[in-house]
């Protein structure tokens, strides 16, 4: 490959704001049109999911990795418990599908636009994950209590992964 995922991430950003199609939300929710900085809004197909957190997406014919925001699923890699239910769940759901991603204009650590995934009827991918039972909410680096409610509702009534005596979360999972 000539250029790194990051780069072309970087070009799909210039190219995006250059056309005048990003947006920006606002704290009030309140949606202004804008040619930078802040929350992207992209519609895009989803090709593959890669895992129960991790999409790949074509945008025109730029391909990207897309990190599901908030949530972090199971590890399919190591054989962690709901690995794979999660990634199955997540490519029954989005896979070749016409999706709504929105994300602030930052890639991960590797190199992964961070979005959150919508349905193009408005369905948060990313809640229904947490509410399945197939990712916990990833408090580390999310603060939307949504997310933490959703959790303990998945848990309550003992949802995927939450069926399990002791679930291990993936970020103690990976340290193993």
């Amino acid at each position: 490959m000539l250029f790194k995922p990051h780069f072309l991430f970087w070009i799909f950003v210039l190219l995006w704001s250059a056309i005048g199609q990003a947006q920006i939300t606002s704290n009030t929710s309140a949606q202004k049109s804008i040619s930078r900085l802040d929350t992207l809004e992209i519609r895009a197909k989803i090709i593959r999911v890669i895992d129960g957190d991790t999409a790949e997406m074509m945008y025109h014919d730029l391909f990207l990795k897309v990190r599901l925001d908030h949530i972090d699923a199971p590890e399919i890699r190591g054989g962690q418990a709901y690995g794979r239910a999660a990634g199955q769940y997540l490519r029954r759901r989005i896979e070749g599908e016409e999706v709504l991603l929105k994300g602030q204009r930052k890639l991960d650590g590797f190199g992964r636009f961070l979005a959150t995934v919508y349905t193009l009827e408005g369905l948060n991918i990313n809640k229904e994950m947490v509410k399945n039972g197939y990712a916990w909410h990833f408090s580390q680096y999310s603060k939307d209590t949504t997310y933490r409610d959703l959790e303990a509702q998945a848990k309550q009534h003992k949802r995927g992964l939450w069926k399990e005596k002791s679930p291990v979360a993936p970020w103690t999972f990976r340290k193993r």
